[in-house]
């Protein structure tokens, strides 16, 4: 399963940390992608909610070298499998 983390871009800052329900409308070509990655094998699409926990816990603690973003938070959005989610705050909303 494929993932993506994907930030919004420098001209849109006004929408940082906004919630979703504040947001008109979640254009994702506001967004650049900051990491991509692979995750395991073990994990399925019939678990999204658990795989997109698992990718915000990670990405708010130990960050790989090569990731290019902030910790993920409220605005952010995660791809996985080319559908899109909008991390609010206490869940994710999907966006496509």
């Amino acid at each position: 399963m494929k993932y993506k983390i994907l930030q919004l871009n420098k001209d849109h800052h006004d929408l940082l940390f906004m919630m979703f329900d504040d947001v008109d409308n979640v254009d994702i070509n506001n967004y650049h992608v900051v990491y991509e990655g692979e995750y395991p094998k073990e994990v399925n699409d019939k678990n999204i909610n658990d795989a997109l926990n698992h990718l915000y816990m990670k990405f708010n603690s130990i960050l790989p070298d090569t990731y290019n973003g902030h910790s993920l938070s409220i605005s952010d959005i995660i791809e996985i499998n080319g559908h899109h989610y909008y991390i609010d705050s206490f869940d994710f909303k999907k966006v496509d």
